[in-house]
């Protein structure tokens, strides 16, 4: 908006290392380096609306868990007090919350292949404290390891000690979207923003003894403890301003202005001042590991490998702790209601983040109870109440191969392994992960641990003394419980992201690996690979309406108040078809020492990726090179680099996201977020120059 530079960048860095051999039988390697990078605000748009979808009628009426139909209260289905899980309840509504705006039941929507980024806009709000772009984000890291290496009998024990301690801040624009096209006015009514101190320490400890028999066996066992703490301080906002309402809604014969007065949603979101709140994640992994190797014949080799860790989580985050709306407020006899916005009664928020609605209320009450503050006063935010919860998890990761060498320049090999990825408790939510239906337990992010079972045929060859070499390999992933990105829906109608196991997902793939050398000169570099990966059972419940309307359909089961979904047959996100690296390098001396000149490239290529698991957008296929050109030497190196050659514009990175200003620009009667995709646009054409120099050679 200000025409200002995005995605810029600048740092500096420094590292040594260094070695050390007091002994024949000990060897010592320590590094440390430092780092500190800012970065400008981050090159996001949005994919302009494209579709917009019809939500099915099957969803719109409450239904009880036996699908009885009741009549919804002011637009929301009643709740059963004295069993809540008797509630009634609907996938979405086919208006608003409100039940007062008919043009709402529909989703706006993006489909198709992403644009290319100079089809695209970037277009982000001032600072509205400072009135200049937002300062962007800081990295500062400081890493130290020590790698210490004994001879002890026959074999090598050796200890792995490795520290990180960094920090990030965050200050962006948060709903990518200015609402001011051409120099206009602010039409938007949302306004979002990121702000956010990370910081993580990490330490990690690992003792391995490998042995170096000369007979047919051989063994390796060791152990491995590692800590990590991360703590987050966010201070995010998220403004939504609501249009006024006519005389006699809700029973009141007086109009309610607008929630956000004469201001528009940037202008309130510089009246607040946000509540700091933490997140926390605290991870101490312990593993302890063995390896045997049999050599049974002449040129046959078995190995045979397992990990067992044993993981505990402690997560720390902030839940929902708005006022509660006193009892006997909605009608005689209804309960204390948690997470109450107490301008609006009955309508609950979810987290912290969110703004209570309605400041600008006139001081005639509403349900019969007063409104929480005189007019006019600004916005406040919902408070929060502090949470800890924790999870363990234990694994067994086994590993088999058997290898043979038909001749002394090739090699076989057969293998099954199978590995974990840990559950655990999700804060990828927007710092709202906690109890959304407010019952007390926080099952509705927690996910499973996702396991995959691979088989991997595959050869090592060279030819022609060498100077060629092929690596083709065939392989098969069987996935189980895969987690993937999803949508939550809270009781206040608010959509978040969550993780969610996916039942099971296959990949079927060829890899090859080839390098050629045809002389002293020149050099080859090519690796393809080839996927087929699809998801074979992909059932799951959802209250999404989104994610009803990217489905076409709400079919009912058990619950009738859930949809059951199954996106059997979907593709894999992120995983293109075709995916082709090439090198290609040519060096020649220079004088009668030993600089040499040279002159590389590469070049990569992938073929159409889909962006989520519902596979309705796909990232476009692209192919970027790369060049260098300088002087190398065994003690320096100097060159000059030019990324992205041909200065391609496709868009390399994309994520759905639940809603935009630009819907609300379009109807800012919709109450059901759209199902739409942020990007990240890509670098453009960069040429600069490298210098290293090796100080120990």
């Amino acid at each position: 908006m200000t025409g200002q530079k995005v995605g810029d960048g600048s740092g500096l860095g420094a590292a040594l290392t260094g070695k050390w051999e007091p002994a024949a039988v000990v060897s010592l390697k320590g590094r440390v380096e430092y780092t500190n990078d800012s970065f400008g605000q981050s090159p996001a748009a949005q994919m302009p609306i494209n579709a917009i979808l019809a939500r099915p009628a099957s969803g719109t009426t409450c239904l009880t868990p036996a699908g009885t139909a009741v009549a919804a209260v002011m637009g929301t289905c009643p709740v059963n007090f004295a069993n809540p899980a008797a509630s009634s309840a609907r996938v979405y509504s086919p208006t608003s919350p409100f039940g007062i705006f008919p043009s709402s039941n529909h989703v706006y929507a993006n489909r198709g292949t992403i644009p290319d980024a100079g089809d695209l806009v970037v277009r982000l709000d001032r600072d509205p404290n400072t009135r200049r772009d937002y300062k962007g984000s800081e990295r500062t890291i400081a890493r130290a390891s020590l790698v210490v290496d004994l001879n002890v009998g026959r074999g090598t024990l050796t200890s792995l000690t490795g520290y990180t301690d960094a920090s990030f801040d965050f200050d962006e624009d948060g709903d990518f979207d200015s609402g001011i096209i051409n120099g206009g006015p602010d039409l938007s009514t949302r306004s979002a923003r990121f702000d956010y101190s990370n910081d993580t320490k990490q330490l990690s400890q690992e003792l391995r003894y490998r042995t170096e028999f000369v007979g047919p066996f051989n063994f390796m066992v060791g152990g491995l403890y590692w800590h990590e703490k991360v703590e987050q301080i966010a201070r995010s906002i998220n403004i939504f301003c609501l249009g006024p309402v006519p005389p006699f809604t809700f029973g009141n014969p007086a109009p309610i202005p607008a929630s956000c007065g004469n201001f528009t949603a940037n202008d309130v979101l510089g009246q607040m001042t946000a509540i700091p709140r933490l997140n926390a994640r605290q991870i101490e992994h312990e593993s302890v590991f063995a390896q045997l190797e049999w050599r049974f014949a002449d040129r046959w080799r078995v190995s045979a490998e397992t990990r067992y860790s044993d993981e505990t989580e402690t997560v720390r985050g902030v839940d929902c702790g708005a006022p509660t709306l006193p009892a006997n407020t909605l009608f005689p006899g209804s309960p204390a209601l948690p997470c109450n916005d107490p301008s609006l009664a009955g309508f609950q928020v979810f987290g912290p983040s969110i703004n209570l609605l309605y400041p600008y209320f006139s001081t005639r009450p509403f349900f019969g109870a007063p409104p929480p503050s005189p007019p006019a006063v600004g916005v406040t935010q919902a408070p929060g109440v502090p949470v800890k919860l924790r999870s363990k998890h234990a694994s067994l990761a086994p590993r088999l191969t058997i290898e043979v060498t038909p001749t002394n320049s090739s090699l076989v090999y057969l293998s099954w392994a199978e590995g974990v990825k840990p559950g655990g408790i999700s804060t990828v939510t927007a710092g709202a992960w906690q109890d959304a239906d407010y019952d007390g337990s926080y099952d509705e992010t927690t996910f499973k641990d996702e396991t995959v079972t691979e088989y991997e045929l595959g050869a090592k060859s060279e030819f022609l003394n060498g100077r060629l070499c092929l690596n083709p390999a065939v392989f098969f992933i069987d996935y189980k419980d895969k987690q993937v990105g999803a949508q939550l829906v809270t009781p206040s109608g608010i959509q978040t992201g969550r993780l969610l196991n996916a039942g099971k997902a296959q990949v079927k793939g060829f890899e090859l690996d080839a390098e050629f050398a045809p002389n002293d000169n020149w050099f080859f570099k090519l690796n393809y690979a080839y996927l087929d990966g699809e998801f074979t059972d992909f059932p799951f419940t959802s209250t999404s309406p989104s994610d009803a309307a990217r489905f076409g359909d709400c079919p009912r089961g058990p619950d009738a108040r859930l949809c059951y979904i199954n996106l059997k047959g979907n593709k894999l996100e992120r995983a293109p078809e075709h995916s082709i690296v090439a090198q290609a390098r040519y060096t020649v001396p220079v004088g009668a020492g030993d600089m040499r000149f040279f002159i590389e490239g590469d070049v990569q290529s992938q073929s159409e990726r889909e962006v989520d698991i519902w596979n309705t957008v796909q990232l476009a296929s692209f192919t970027r090179g790369n060049l260098r050109f300088g002087l190398t030497t065994p003690r320096w190196d100097a060159l000059v680099f030019i990324d992205n050659v041909a200065d391609d514009d496709t868009v390399l990175t994309a994520n759905p996201v639940p809603g935009d200003v630009a819907q609300a620009l379009a109807d800012p009667t919709n109450f059901s977020p759209a199902d739409q995709v942020g990007v990240t646009l890509p670098d453009p054409r960069i040429i600069g120059i490298r210098f290293s120099y090796k100080f120990v050679q």
